[in-house]
Formats: C-alpha cells, sequence, structure tokens
C-alpha cells in the first residue's frame, strides 16, 4: 500500500499492525487474531471490495450483530476508500427498508442470521459470518484476494467515511454524513480523555452499528485488544467478560450498566483489571452514577455524542465522576469546541442556559440529500445540538433538557 501526506482513519490500524504485528487486535470466542493477521484479512477484503465496486466513494452497508465478520468489514470499507452505511439488524423491517432506499448502497454485507431482512435489497449481497462458504461470501472473497492490497484512496479530510442514520424512531431518518476529520477528531477526544494504551482489552458489547463502533479506531490505534462476546451481549455475558477476560473497558448505554447492578444484586463487585466503564447513548443521573460507583468502584466515566458530532463532544473520566460533577457530561474532548448559545445566536456566558452547539472537526458535512435539513442544523459553523444545557466555570457541562 502506497502512502500519501493525506492521514486517514484507517492508516492508524496500519501503523499499529506495523508496530504491534503479533500482539493480539481481535479476541473472540473460538477466533484469536493479531494485528497481523487482522491488517491482512482486512486488506484482502477491502481489494475484494474495490473490484464488486470500483468506484471510490461507494455506499456499503453492513447487516450484522458484533461479529469478527461485521469488524473486519468496517475496516476493509475503509481501507477500500468506500463509505460505510450501518444497517440495524434491531430495526424494524418498514424503518430498516426506509434507510437502505436512503442510502443507495452499491453492496450490502450482511450475517447469516440477517440475510432475511436484506432481501430484496437494491444491491448484491455480500454473506459476512456464514455457517458454510457461500459463493458470493466474505471467508471465499478474501481467500481468492489473499496476499493483495487495496489501491490507496485519499480524498482529504471531507471525504466521507460513515453515512450513518438518526432520527428514525421519531421520524423519517437522516442519512449523517460523517467525515475522515470527524473520525480522527473524534478518536483524539477518545485517547486524550481516556488514556487508551497496547494494555487495554475493550469490550465491544453495544452494537457496532452505534456508538460502539467510534470506539474501534483509537483502541486500535493505541494497540489495544478488542474483546467480542460472540454473540448479543447480556448482562451475564457481559459480567463473565468482566471477570474471566480481563476486559479492561467498555462502553455501555446506562439501561444496561442498571441490568448489571440488578444481576449484581446492588452489591460491590470486584474486577481486578476494569478501569473503565463508560456510559453514553443517554443520560445518567448523579445519583444512579453513585450507585453504579458503589458496585463497580471508581470507574465510571461518560460521554456525550450525537451521530452529527460522533463521540465525544464531552468526556466525563471516572476521576471527575468521583467529584462533585459527577452529574455533569464532563468537559469538551481536545479536538471539539462547546459553546451555549441563546436565542438571538449570540453565546452565552459561564452559568446561563441555553441551546449547546458544537464546533471543530468533529462535526458532520451535513446530511445526505437533505439541504433544508443540513441549513437548519449548522449555521455559522456551529452545529446546534438541539440540547439544552449551560458550562459552569471550569468547562464542565450540565445537560438541562431538549429542545427538540
Amino acid at each position: 500500500m502506497s502512502f500519501t501526506n493525506t492521514m486517514q482513519p484507517v492508516d492508524w490500524i496500519y501503523r499499529a499492525a506495523i508496530y504491534n504485528r503479533d500482539a493480539v487486535a481481535v479476541d473472540a470466542p473460538g477466533v484469536s487474531l493479531t494485528y497481523g493477521e487482522l491488517v491482512s484479512r482486512v486488506d484482502a477484503f477491502a481489494a475484494a471490495l474495490q473490484d464488486a465496486a470500483p468506484v471510490a466513494g461507494a455506499h456499503v452497508g453492513v447487516c450484522a450483530h458484533n461479529t469478527v465478520e461485521h469488524l473486519i468489514a468496517i475496516l476493509a470499507i475503509m481501507a477500500s476508500g468506500n463509505v460505510w452505511v450501518p444497517l440495524n439488524p434491531r430495526d424494524g423491517s418498514e424503518e430498516f427498508r426506509a434507510k437502505l432506499e436512503i442510502a443507495e448502497p452499491s453492496l450490502v454485507v450482511a450475517d447469516e442470521d440477517c440475510l432475511a431482512l436484506v432481501e430484496g435489497a437494491p444491491a448484491p449481497v455480500i454473506t459476512g459470518k456464514s455457517r458454510g462458504r457461500p459463493q458470493r461470501g466474505m471467508a471465499r472473497m478474501m481467500e481468492q484476494a489473499a496476499g493483495r492490497s487495496p489501491l490507496r484512496v485519499s480524498r482529504g479530510g471531507e471525504r466521507t467515511q460513515a453515512l450513518k442514520f438518526t432520527g428514525g424512531s421519531s421520524g423519517t431518518p437522516k442519512g449523517v454524513l460523517q467525515p475522515c476529520r470527524a473520525w480522527i477528531a473524534g478518536a483524539i477526544n477518545m485517547l486524550h480523555s481516556f488514556r487508551f494504551d497496547a494494555r487495554d482489552r475493550f469490550l465491544l458489547a453495544a452494537p457496532l452499528t452505534h456508538g460502539t463502533s467510534c470506539y474501534v479506531t483509537p483502541v486500535l490505534a493505541a494497540g489495544g485488544t478488542l474483546v467480542l462476546t460472540g454473540g448479543r451481549a447480556t448482562p451475564e455475558s457481559v459480567l463473565e467478560a468482566f471477570s474471566k477476560r480481563g476486559v479492561t473497558a467498555t462502553f455501555l448505554p446506562p439501561t444496561l450498566i442498571y441490568m448489571l447492578m440488578n444481576q449484581l444484586n446492588g452489591r460491590p463487585a470486584a474486577f481486578d483489571s476494569l478501569r473503565l466503564l463508560i456510559y453514553g447513548a443517554a443520560p445518567m443521573p448523579e445519583d444512579r452514577v453513585r450507585e453504579a460507583q458503589a458496585v463497580f468502584g471508581p470507574v465510571i466515566g461518560g460521554n456525550y455524542g450525537l451521530t452529527e458530532a460522533p463521540q465525544i463532544i464531552t468526556a466525563l473520566t471516572p476521576e471527575d465522576a468521583s467529584g462533585p460533577r459527577a452529574g455533569s457530561a464532563g468537559r469538551a474532548g481536545l479536538m471539539t469546541r462547546v459553546g451555549i448559545m441563546g436565542p438571538g445566536g449570540d453565546l452565552l456566558p459561564v452559568g446561563e442556559s441555553g441551546e449547546i452547539v458544537v464546533g471543530g472537526d468533529l462535526v458532520m458535512t451535513g446530511y445526505w440529500n437533505q439541504p433544508e435539513q443540513t441549513a437548519e442544523t449548522l449555521k455559522d459553523g456551529w452545529l446546534h445540538t438541539g440540547d439544552l444545557g449551560r458550562l459552569d466555570e471550569r468547562g464542565f457541562l450540565f445537560i438541562t433538557d431538549r429542545i427538540k
């Protein structure tokens, strides 16, 4: 693979493979991949994708639960210069079809247990995780392209890396265009706030189609290991991973954290390796943060992000969550600007409440084929989140309500 001066998110994975070739990158039941093995598979599938969709920038949908094949597909789409379109297998059929129509994919990758969902898709379907070896399947395609590398595609930081959906549960889904710069900014924010390194074993428990995917690049960039449960995450499988698989960090919605606490009957539990239990996708009230700390210890952290500004806009570290600002959403990531704006468009001073606005490289380029919605959300260099909040004198963000 030849490199240019334009850095892309997947470049960090290639660099990590040079530094950590024999270290374990992926640990799943029955499957353990070193960095060298992971990159070999990613390269082969990326080359195969370029054969199947020779024009760079093609939309490639992926419908799968958290499987090794899903992870390889995401990285291969990045390496091939195409656009990842996550398709949530938990969506209702009507919403799922709406997203397929909006995204206009050139190819769809679907695990065998998701094939019924993509039946009749307006694009060729490649089978991901499968009990057999279908003719048009990832395993066969990687075998046929073994030893090859994809052609380098470099179109700058504004190039779309992913088309993710938002708003589907409350109206017509909107396709969010996440550029390469947003992925790089998000990874830098995470590396700076949560200090991932080669000792980390990060559990991919919440769906890869959502916020969990944002952790893939920074953890691999740091030389860490991605741990999968081998199926849909349950409280039992997550707790087993904490106790028996040396998990150091994970990202979960508050509802799943509450389920873990119930599973433990609210009693303190000692997980010697765990250093980061990050909540996100929904707020967690201060009293529940304190309850979680009583069970898991001083490891609770949080982040605030949107599909339009993928994690993290702000981060709450375990150190800060152990202090008086446990009810906050934390402070702005290293690559992100956060402001509070009044109805007249002026930024408000410390302590005053208004709409939370976000600036910097983390922000989307717009909504796919929706210029009016884009213009309503991106104004004068600020992303309008629709959330209400305030900043305190030390830069901690407190989210208080929702405008829309």
